[in-house]
């Protein structure tokens, strides 16, 4: 069962979440071990424009619980913290840099960020 959505509202959102992706994109989900830090990321291709790498992967954070939590004393024995680090890469390649495409991709990517940091809970960056 995915971790990141044990509750029925997080599975139903997940469920939902539309992901629009560029004409002829492909879309290649990886595992990796580094450092023995278990990540997965997902990497979407459009040949010869972009590459996007989203990739989430354990967090070295404390285990401390985030400010605000407010719980009963007895279920707080109970409470995990856990911290993810998710970090998204885009490298559009020179031999296309001039192409009338590059715009929409770049504004695609910056969508996607934004997006991303939307459905994560964070503010906007571009």
């Amino acid at each position: 069962m995915n971790r990141f959505a044990r509750g029925e509202i997080e599975r139903e959102e997940w469920k939902t979440f539309g992901l629009l992706l560029p004409y002829g994109s492909e879309l290649k989900l990886e595992r990796n071990a580094e450092g023995g830090r278990l990540s997965r990321s997902v990497a979407i291709h459009r040949a010869s424009y972009v590459k996007v790498i989203i990739t989430v992967s354990e967090g070295l954070g404390s285990r401390a619980r985030p400010t605000g939590l407010r719980l009963p004393a007895e279920a707080m024995s109970h409470c995990q913290t856990h911290y993810y680090l998710v970090t998204i890469k885009a490298d559009f390649p020179r031999l296309t840099a001039g192409s009338k495409w590059t715009p929409e991709n770049r504004e695609w990517v910056e969508w996607l960020t934004n997006m991303l940091r939307f459905r994560l809970g964070g503010p906007p960056t571009v």
